[in-house]
């Protein structure tokens, strides 16, 4: 009996003991980053870049937006050729290997503007209403070439020279936010759509969008907005604009796509046919300050006419040269100020300027060799 007694004791504590030691070693080791990505809805678009899609085209639909065109069936420049403008814009693209088109445009009379001026009760500038006409154009050529997909460059832009992994990632993130019918069998004549085509307008050249309301959604099956790791992104902490609380929001290293909150600046944005024809018909009035506003308000709100998907921190963003006092290198607001602007010269050409919120600049890369994200304290 003395034996038993003495025995007892060691078998209760012995199976504790062997509990307490795997539950400290479960703790104590690092959380599988799926395991992680699953706990904080983001999308396991890993290191590896195995793609999210399910399907055997999943794969393939995400690389083709690493293609020449970022799985668009054009790129096009909204442009009237300014040197730097158009030569920076250039530059970058044969940089990071892709093909721009800079369609011939008819240019805006004064009797044309001050007649889409005057249609509105809000009566945009003068610099404001040849933009919005341009965009217009450029919208009416796409319906001529009957592109199913496009993507619109204003030609000031500057973008990562990542970009197309970047886009690669964009893909991935937006097919999941906006699934899509099984892409067609490889031999179709179906256009391939690496971003799908349920939306009119993929706004990923802005400059910011408010993620406040979908962030609630971001764990759930029918999320609003999906996020993914992106090595490339702009630290959260470091991005500039209106939108730097937003962005804080979201998961640290992350990138995300969501519908349509309420973005501004069209620096870069992709439509498909269907959403060309949209924005080109409820687009055609003014009534707005600025054609980005007039598309901000059918992409959100009440005023919704267009399906939208937003990425954030953009892709694209604009550039900035280094710009003497009293000048601008916006053509936008040098038209609306005329008393009080002037537009860059030549000489601006070679004062390498910044981009805000992309990592390492195509354009600076191109012409000057160098990254330009440190250097937008000196341009300022």
């Amino acid at each position: 009996m003395r034996s038993f007694t003495r025995r007892a004791p060691l078998l209760f504590v012995l199976p504790i003991c062997l509990f307490v030691a795997i539950a400290v070693s479960l703790w104590a080791s690092p959380i599988p980053q799926r395991v992680h990505q699953h706990y904080l809805g983001i999308l396991p678009i890993d290191h590896s870049d195995k793609a999210v899609s399910s399907g055997p085209n999943g794969a393939i639909l995400r690389d083709l937006a690493t293609n020449r065109t970022l799985g668009f069936q054009a790129i096009l420049a909204l442009t009237r050729k300014t040197p730097w403008r158009f030569d920076g814009l250039n530059a970058a693209a044969n940089l990071t290997g892709l093909d721009i088109l800079a369609p011939d445009q008819r240019g805006v009379s004064e009797e044309r503007m001050l007649e889409f001026i005057n249609k509105a009760d809000f009566h945009p500038g003068n610099g404001s209403a040849i933009a919005w006409l341009s965009h217009l154009d450029l919208l009416e050529h796409i319906i001529d070439q009957n592109y199913q997909t496009a993507l619109i460059l204003e030609d000031d832009v500057d973008w990562d020279v990542t970009i197309k992994d970047q886009m690669r990632k964009v893909s991935e993130g937006v097919r999941a936010l906006l699934p899509s019918p099984p892409p067609a069998e490889p031999g179709n004549h179906t256009f391939p759509a690496p971003y799908g085509m349920d939306w009119d307008v993929l706004w990923i050249g802005n400059c910011g969008e408010n993620v406040a309301d979908a962030m609630p959604t971001l764990k759930q099956k029918n999320a609003t907005i999906k996020a993914w790791y992106d090595s490339t992104v702009i630290p959260h902490e470091l991005y500039k604009g209106w939108a730097h609380n937003s962005v804080l929001q979201l998961p640290k290293g992350t990138r995300a796509a969501l519908k349509a909150k309420g973005p501004v600046c069209t620096f870069a944005y992709a439509v498909t046919f269907e959403g060309a024809k949209k924005l080109h018909e409820f687009g055609s009035t003014a009534g707005d300050q600025a054609f980005d506003v007039k598309l901000q308000r059918l992409c959100s709100g009440e005023t919704k006419k267009l399906e939208c998907v937003t990425v954030i921190p953009e892709v694209f963003h604009e550039y900035k040269p280094k710009m003497p006092e009293g000048t601008s290198s916006s053509e936008i607001n040098v038209l609306n100020r005329p008393n009080k602007l002037q537009a860059a010269g030549e000489e601006d050409e070679i004062k390498m300027g910044y981009t805000q919120n992309i990592v390492d600049s195509a354009r600076c890369k191109a012409v000057y060799n160098m990254t330009c994200s440190e250097n937008e304290k000196k341009a300022t």
